[in-house]
């Protein structure tokens, strides 16, 4: 058998082969190896399936990572909990549970990139996996250059935006370090809260956030079942981002989205 059957069987199987392909992974980090904005990235793999683990945590230590397992959603959370990562590669078939059902806690607990990496392919699971929150999806087996080169170009994506300080999303135009918003060039009346509200939604385009999410962040307390705080936000922000292609959506079971305007 050739390296990259051998590689393919280990991530089918569990892990049989003590020297992977460099070829195959399943996970993607942020910037290639002379560019990548934090040689030390720390990626977070949320998978029950060992020898899946160790065939991606050497590639991803080869590649100049920092890993971290968990094989179970409570372990996840633990992980999450003790310090937030740069990314999270995330298995959807866990022992616990279903993993798609940590991805509000990983965007509660800081900004991580979110890969999918499982053996489901229905064109179901990657739509729900997408717009659920998730920011790619790699299915098993994988290519263990393609997974870097994901991971990378997600990681250079978000170093440049925060670089900047500067997010354009059609005639919505947000300057984060100068704390202003504008729509078609005319600034925006917003309250400090108001901004960074229509910021965390900016920064996760396309993403529905939970309510309770986006007031324990803002707010900086539990939201405790009152979400009046949190619409009334929402509904600001609707009038004011009109007529910059952009527009607040809810999605029942999901949370809020900003989206472009059909």
């Amino acid at each position: 058998m050739n390296n990259r059957a051998d590689s393919r069987a280990d991530c089918e199987a569990g892990g049989r082969n003590d020297a992977p392909d460099d070829s195959r992974a399943d996970v993607k980090t942020e910037v290639k190896t002379d560019v990548r904005a934090d040689s030390k990235a720390d990626v977070l793999i949320v998978e029950d399936d060992a020898g899946v683990t160790r065939i991606v945590r050497i590639v991803l230590e080869k590649a100049g990572f920092s890993v971290r397992e968990a094989a179970a959603l409570r372990e996840a959370r633990a992980e999450l909990k003790a310090s937030p990562p740069d990314v999270v590669l995330l298995d959807i078939m866990l022992p616990d549970g279903d993993g798609r059902r940590l991805i509000p806690d990983i965007r509660a607990s800081g900004d991580a990139l979110i890969m999918m990496l499982t053996s489901k392919r229905e064109y179901q699971d990657i739509l729900g996996s997408l717009t659920g929150g998730a920011d790619d999806y790699m299915a098993k087996p994988f290519m263990n250059d393609e997974l870097t080169a994901r991971i990378d170009a997600l990681l250079m994506k978000r170093a440049a935006r925060a670089g900047s300080g500067i997010l354009r999303l059609g005639a919505l135009l947000l300057d984060a370090d100068a704390g202003r918003a504008s729509v078609a060039g005319k600034d925006l009346v917003l309250t400090p809260k108001d901004f960074a509200l229509l910021k965390m939604l900016a920064q996760n385009e396309g993403r529905a956030i939970q309510p309770d999410q986006l007031y324990e962040r803002l707010w900086k307390q539990t939201m405790s079942g009152d979400s009046q705080a949190v619409r009334s936000a929402i509904s600001r922000l609707r009038g004011k981002i009109t007529g910059s292609g952009y527009t607040i959506v809810f999605v029942p079971g999901e949370g809020y989205r900003l989206t472009k305007e059909e």
